[in-house]
């Protein structure tokens, strides 16, 4: 296993494979391990980081409200309908997102907006 940071890089959040640094290194980031081995894992966490970044940046000002999420993967350039289920399901899976499954609303958890501050 190898450890991906979610670091902000001003308004948005880059993906970055560094090594593993000591605890507290890299204060106010965001953690995930992900097997080193898997391409599909990658992909997986690139869509849902960028797809938390786009909810980060469209709730900036109103955190509180409910978001279209085809209208934020839209925003995040993620157009395949599967592709957006997976980037969704992994983001609340972290924690990051709160969805309303029915009405495909998404907001920011407390977590998730404690990634870009």
């Amino acid at each position: 296993m190898r450890k991906v940071f979610l670091a902000d890089s001003g308004s948005a959040f880059a993906v970055s494979r560094a090594p593993v640094l000591a605890q507290g290194s890299m204060r106010g980031l965001g953690e995930i391990e992900v097997p080193s081995t898997s391409g599909d894992m990658a992909d997986r966490l690139t869509s849902a980081a960028k797809f938390v970044t786009a909810l980060h940046v469209a709730s900036r000002k109103t955190p509180q409200f409910w978001r279209r999420a085809s209208m934020i993967g839209r925003s995040a350039g993620i157009e395949d309908p599967a592709r957006l289920e997976r980037a969704l399901q992994d983001a609340t899976t972290a924690g990051l997102v709160e969805r309303r499954i029915a009405h495909g609303l998404v907001k920011l958890t407390a977590d998730g907006r404690g990634l870009g501050g």
